[in-house]
């Protein structure tokens, strides 16, 4: 079987069921036939259609000899040139066609016969005008409203070229005018003829060759554009294969033809050739030596390639299209403007390198000689001697290799044509079956060859030897359809094999859900219990039906939808009411900024991704006040410490979920600063040009962490690994410096002895993250332009920091105790922290009990939830947190959270710190709480009940007691003496040794 084209202006549609290719080329011809079909087509005489065995091209018409005119020829019908009227717009014409004269004869046998002609009517008795005439020596006539005699004065070279060296033309008389071509058609294969006309110039091309060409000024004798006008009426009568024109007598030969072709447009050589490479599966490379400036190849190049012991080399100043030719002495050719031109008389070799096997190569010269080396590889027609070789020979390699030729006597090579045997590929048939009717539509072959698809029915694999696929088949059961097209070429290429399951069970009727994942969407989703089947769905009840498993909706509506499953009978349709609410999103805020205890947040809402994308509002409360509407991006001023609630509103759809957030802010001034490290500094303290150091390693400070041995360090600060770095980025430290990560992403650092409630504070360039027992305080940090955290709980922390950051800074505060002494200058203080007096002006005691008096000692630091006694200058002081103490504790409690009735312990009595009944002599004592409570927060003694004990007596331990010494004593009164054992003129704050005993001065 052989393509078909649809013929795309006349819409003749030429189908063969089974034949899957087409005609590819561009442009389109208007007419085609490639006489698979013989509708429309008459037969004159005893020619016939004949299958000429070669299967790219299948069934041809052949025509039979005659010794008489207008004898025997192929009648095409009436409407070949129907495109070509006078308001067609045609301005060119193209006749294409295949011919092989091997059943013709000697070339004499056809020396004058035509190959193609049209006329206005049958002959009566011989054929008149108008007409064309296209005779198979390559010359032609045309008088079609006008004469033109194609006279070799008009042929672009001076004359005309004949392609049969029997005519009269190239008898030796007339060479002025013509000249010998040698014959075409002798050699028993297939060409490609073609004829282009334009109004300007008619060409004869042979096998994509030009070969004649005729320059024409539209003047008498010269006027042909009566072809694209007058045709449709004036050439009704058209002919392959003979009726040559009037009385002439020249015979009909027996012609064989193919592909007849007419285009409204001229082929251009590319355009042919892909005709041929379309029909014979060749890939036509034509090198064009014409078309190059003037120049002189280069002696030097790169070797290519040795062959007769000539090597050959590429020359370096070769144009790059030319890259497949190589010389032995490439100085002795040029380009010129007829061609390669070989200047020495005597000849050098020229080389085509990397030719495979099957390849044709084609020397096109116009004077001189050349010789043939077949050796390298095997040519067929060329011996292994040096073979003289006729211009525009084709010659075909056996095997794979370089061609070695010699151009001799002032040879001039015009072009050198490479054809190239293209691969066969197919594409697998596709199938498709509707109510168990199954249609096969068939592969193609890239090479344009004729195919054929063979099917099986019982899921057998498919082959040559199974049934033909000729049109549409019914099954009446379920069965699975495999199919392959293999083409008619000598190759027999076969396709993969296409697979179709042909199900004609019963398809399930679907079934529906409603959903709507968290409130957002209206979603409706389908399913069908029948595996396999295609889901398609119409909205409002109507017809139209969408493929798909779901849709969403924006309102109630009616949804049908059905099943169906390759050719088995659709489901019946589901009806149903369909519709939910769709829920907004949230709204979501941008801190802005911090003024006088109050933040401004931006607020916005996004719908973009909900159905309809509505725009909706914002309503939002403050500490559950009145409701205010504002739109997405407003702003809003929210106070440190309340509560803000929002939530976005839309007309149609349900209100989002309600966004709360309540601002925080920490002001440092309510905690004391524990310790900090300028890094910046240390970075630029580092001498210029240096660059960065790496740090020193200490001590493991905890686990997975080594703290900083570079002197200005805090002790509690580590990092995690070995890439960490003080450094400034610039030479002249212009950018950025401080503790740098080494641009590793996870860089970690850690801070110990933290105490619950502190607060650690990077300056940076990039973000700080918190990793273990750190929350970060987004609104402090944006409000303070740093990374701001908060510590849940006593102990380590861990952070980590971008890899490009620059760390600049760390600090950290930690929370403390306010402490207010009244006039008398004692307080006792009872906390859950463990607290660090050191440097505060107090002085801090804890207190054993024996007997009936209360021994203080002092200490620097407490635990947590430990009672001690506080003497200092009357005032509130800031006691500072720390992480633990190793004090004892000693025999004061409390209760920091709630004050402590009297009476709370049964068994007990409490005694509290009070001023001593015998002040000014003794500043406190303890005395016992006989009603009302003790403040949360105070230390007291708790003593068992029946101890008769009216008060505790203080003292600070080998002390006698505490005793008001006046700073006006006399100095003769006593002896003074510091604990150092030097005698003092007078006493002093502290303890003094006054007698021989220790006395507390205030």
């Amino acid at each position: 079987m052989k393509r078909k084209l649809l013929k795309s202006l006349l819409a003749i549609a030429v189908l063969c069921v089974g034949v899957g290719n087409v005609w590819a080329q561009d442009p389109t011809p208007v007419y085609f036939n490639d006489f698979s079909s013989t509708e429309g087509l008459t037969i004159q005489g005893t020619g016939s259609f004949t299958d000429d065995g070669d299967t790219r091209f299948g069934q041809v018409f052949s025509n039979a000899a005659s010794a008489l005119p207008r004898s025997n020829y192929l009648l095409l019908p009436s409407t070949v040139f129907s495109d070509f009227t006078d308001d067609g717009g045609k301005t060119a014409m193209t006749i294409s066609f295949w011919v092989t004269a091997k059943n013709a004869g000697a070339a004499n046998a056809y020396t004058y016969a035509p190959l193609f002609a049209a006329y206005s009517a049958a002959p009566n008795p011989t054929n008149g005008l108008p007409m064309i005439c296209l005779p198979s020596r390559g010359t032609m006539q045309i008088n079609n409203n006008g004469w033109c005699d194609f006279a070799p004065a008009q042929n672009k070279d001076g004359k005309n070229t004949i392609y049969n060296t029997n005519a009269w033309e190239v008898d030796g008389s007339h060479t002025s005018e013509y000249t010998s071509g040698g014959n075409w058609l002798d050699d028993s294969n297939w060409h490609l003829y073609t004829m282009t006309l334009t109004a300007s110039q008619a060409t004869i091309y042979l096998d994509g060759v030009l070969k004649n060409q005729w320059n024409l000024d539209g003047s008498d004798g010269q006027y042909v554009s009566g072809m694209f006008t007058k045709s449709a009426t004036n050439l009704t009568y058209v002919c392959l294969g003979g009726n040559q024109a009037w009385d002439w007598g020249d015979n009909d030969a027996a012609f064989m033809f193919d592909d007849f072709a007419v285009y409204d447009v001229a082929l251009t050589p590319a355009q042919i050739a892909k005709v041929i490479e379309d029909k014979l599966g060749y890939t036509t490379v034509t090198y064009d030596f014409t078309s190059y400036s003037a120049r002189t190849l280069s002696n030097s190049g790169t070797r290519a390639f040795n062959a007769n012991s000539v090597n050959h080399n590429y020359p370096s100043n070769l144009p790059e299209a030319f890259d497949r030719f190589s010389f032995q002495f490439a100085g002795t050719f040029s380009i010129e403007a007829a061609g390669l031109y070989a200047q020495r008389t005597n000849g050098d070799h020229v080389g085509i390198v990397g030719l495979s096997a099957n390849d044709k190569v084609t020397i096109n010269f116009s004077q001189g000689d050349i010789m043939v080396r077949g050796a390298v590889p095997t040519w067929a027609g060329i011996t292994n001697a040096w073979t003289g070789y006729t211009s525009g020979t084709e010659i075909t390699a056996s095997v794979a290799g370089n061609l070695s030729f010699q151009a001799k006597t002032s040879c001039k090579i015009s072009s050198i044509v490479i054809k190239t045997l293209t691969t066969e590929t197919m594409t697998a048939p596709s199938i498709s079956s509707v109510a168990g009717t199954v249609t096969i539509t068939s592969g193609a072959s890239n090479l344009k060859s004729g195919v054929t698809t063979y099917y099986t029915t019982d899921g057998s694999t498919p082959t040559a030897s199974s049934t033909v696929y000729t049109e549409p088949f019914v099954v009446d059961e379920t069965c699975t359809v495999n199919a392959i097209t293999i083409s008619n070429s000598s190759a027999a290429t076969a396709s993969s094999i296409s697979s179709q399951l042909i199900d004609l069970d019963v398809v399930e009727v679907p079934t529906a859900t409603i959903t709507a994942v968290d409130g957002i969407n209206r979603t409706v989703s389908f399913a069908c219990a029948t595996d396999g089947a295609t889901l398609s769905y119409s909205t409002d009840n109507g017809e139209t039906y969408t493929a798909g498993t779901s849709l969403v909706i924006s309102e109630n509506t009616y949804i049908k939808v059905k099943a169906t499953k390759g050719s088995s009978t659709e489901s019946e349709n589901m009806l149903f009411e369909a519709g939910t609410t769709i829920t907004l999103n949230a709204p979501t805020y941008t801190i802005g900024a911090y003024s006088e205890g109050s933040y401004t947040l931006v607020l916005n809402t996004n719908q973009s991704d909900k159905l309809l994308s509505p725009v909706a509002t914002i309503t939002y409360s403050i500490d559950g006040g009145a409701s205010t509407n504002v739109a997405s991006g407003s702003n809003v001023v929210v106070p440190v410490g309340s509560t803000l609630e929002a939530w976005s509103v839309a007309a149609g759809y349900g209100n989002s979920d309600v966004s709360s957030v309540t601002p925080s802010y920490i002001d440092l001034a309510e905690y004391q600063l524990s310790w900090s490290t300028d890094f910046k500094a240390v970075a630029n303290s580092l001498e210029a040009g240096a660059g960065g150091k790496v740090l020193a390693r200490g001590e493991s400070l905890i686990d997975g962490y080594v703290h900083i041995a570079d002197e200005g360090f805090n002790s509690n600060f580590g990092v995690n690994d070995d890439s960490w770095q003080v450094r400034y980025y610039g030479a002249g430290k212009e950018y950025n410096s401080g503790l740098w990560p080494y641009n590793l992403n996870g860089a970690a650092m850690a801070i110990t002895n933290l105490p619950a409630g502190s607060v650690v504070v990077f300056t940076a360039n990039g973000a700080i993250n918190a990793k273990t027992n750190a929350v970060k305080d987004d609104f402090v940090s944006l409000a303070n332009s740093n990374y701001t955290f908060t510590i849940p709980a006593t102990g380590s922390a861990e952070f980590y920091a971008t890899k490009s950051s620059y760390i600049y800074s760390v600090a950290v505060y930690v929370p403390v105790v306010p402490v207010t002494l009244g006039s008398l200058g004692w307080a006792t203080l009872y906390t859950p922290y463990a607290l660090n007096f050191d440097g505060t002006g107090l002085t801090a005691y804890t207190a054993t009990v024996a007997g009936s008096t209360v021994t203080l000692a002092p200490v620097t630091d407490v635990p947590a939830n430990t009672g001690v006694v506080l003497q200092g200058d009357a005032g509130t002081y800031d006691i500072p947190v720390i992480t633990s103490s190793s004090t004892d504790q000693g025999s004061l409690t409390g209760n920091a959270a709630a004050a402590t009735a009297y009476d709370a312990f049964d068994g007990y009595t409490l005694y509290a710190l009070a001023q001593a009944e015998d002040y000014p002599t003794h500043q406190v004592q303890f005395r016992p709480v006989s009603s009302g409570s003790i403040a949360a927060g105070k230390a007291f003694l708790k003593i068992a009940s029946g101890a008769g004990i009216k008060a505790f007596t203080v003292n600070f331990g080998d002390a006698v007691a505490i005793s008001d010494v006046s700073s006006k004593m006399e100095d003769t009164q006593s002896e003074i003496f510091n604990l150092a054992g030097q005698r003092m003129s007078k006493v002093q704050k502290g303890v003094n040794i006054v007698n021989g005993k220790k006395v507390l001065v205030k």
